[in-house]
């Protein structure tokens, strides 16, 4: 079934014996709702060519890519990078929910291609059994556009090997692949190893995530936050900084801890050592990531502190030891609401007295 037109609806349908299930072309603000896909040579839903802010709910679609398993996704949204010379790459803001994929879709349960934004997966189950591993598909999802949000989803591996990651995240194109969030998922993997999630390429975001048995979590460019309520909540952001101050410094200066890099810092010695920052007006503060100098032999001492006014602070995290690495870590506390951020040194563990912080990042709201 093709649907080319916008505002079309479809509900309690059987689409079966067809090379392809429904294609969407050029097609926006559509629903398909209670439908039953089965038995379809290749993809089993296509979001295509520019097809936007369509929703897919309350379905079932099952035993695709009878014919090529390679082309034999579930639901398909977007166009690879080699088809953009034929079919409109923004193919955005398009929502699965509810919706039970497989068994014997023998590519991904959904695959989010290059040139997307803003795919939502919600509320959805994905049976394993039956994915083929051809033309690499040994996950549940591939992601490989922006700005996705996976939410409480289940995946069930089911004994299939050719699985290796419950969700994976690549940089198909450049800029492709980024700023996606998976939150509130179960994942049932049989055993230890595969990942909840692995971002080969590209970056994303994780909260609240479970799997079965306990074992591997996250690899690759992935945060981890906590402040994520589930069924719906909304992943804090990174806040930006209009002001930065410091109680002194000895050359390395305050900006050096904003500038993207780890190999510049901002250095001040001695107990009680401030670096402050101003986010510009009141903002709710989720969590901050810092990376410390020479973080990988020695650790710091600080505390984090926050204020509306930038006179009366309230300590949200105390003489918190840091982790041994040169990388950012996140340091959670509970969501509390001001304009400036205050990191206060305590030294560090060579007895030096130096505070040398290398990077911060503030997410919010």
């Amino acid at each position: 079934m093709q649907l080319p037109g916008d505002y079309v609806q479809i509900k309690d349908l059987i689409i079966t014996n067809a090379k392809k299930g429904i294609m969407q072309d050029n097609a926006n603000n559509g629903l398909i709702d209670g439908i039953e896909v089965y038995n379809i040579g290749e993809e089993g839903v296509h979001y295509r060519d520019g097809s936007s802010n369509n929703t897919i709910q309350n379905s079932y679609v099952h035993d695709t890519g009878t014919l090529t398993p390679d082309y034999g996704e579930g639901v398909y949204v977007g166009s690879d990078v080699g088809k953009w010379g034929t079919y409109n790459a923004a193919t955005n803001n398009n929502k699965i929910s509810n919706v039970t994929i497989g068994p014997n879709v023998r590519a991904e349960s959904v695959d989010i291609k290059e040139g997307t934004t803003g795919t939502i997966v919600e509320n959805s189950t994905f049976n394993g059994t039956g994915i083929s591993g051809a033309n690499y598909s040994d996950s549940f999802m591939d992601v490989k556009g922006n700005n996705s949000i996976i939410r409480n989803n289940t995946v069930n591996r089911n004994g299939n090997s050719v699985i290796v990651d419950a969700f994976q995240v690549h940089e198909r194109s450049t800029g492709w692949g980024f700023n996606n969030d998976f939150y509130n998922n179960i994942a049932n993997m049989d055993t230890s190893t595969p990942y909840v999630v692995n971002v080969d390429g590209g970056s994303a975001k994780a909260c609240g995530n479970t799997r079965s048995p306990s074992g591997n979590m996250y690899v690759g460019s992935i945060t981890t936050y906590i402040s994520c309520s589930g069924g719906g909540g909304t992943s804090p952001t990174l806040l930006g900084v209009s002001a930065i101050t410091d109680s002194g410094n000895d050359g390395n200066v305050a900006s050096n801890t904003i500038d993207n890099s780890l190999s510049t810092r901002w250095s001040s010695q001695g107990d009680g050592q401030w670096i402050r920052y101003d986010l510009g007006s009141s903002k709710t503060v989720a969590y901050l990531s810092i990376a410390f100098h020479q973080g990988d032999v020695r650790t710091t001492t600080f505390d984090i502190q926050v204020s509306t006014d930038g006179s009366v602070w309230s300590t949200v995290v105390s003489n918190k030891v840091s982790t041994l690495t040169l990388s950012q870590v996140q340091y959670d506390f509970t969501d509390t609401i001001g304009r400036y951020v205050r990191i206060v040194g305590h030294g560090n563990s060579s007895g030096n007295g130096w505070n040398s912080i290398t990077e911060v990042d503030m997410y919010g709201y």
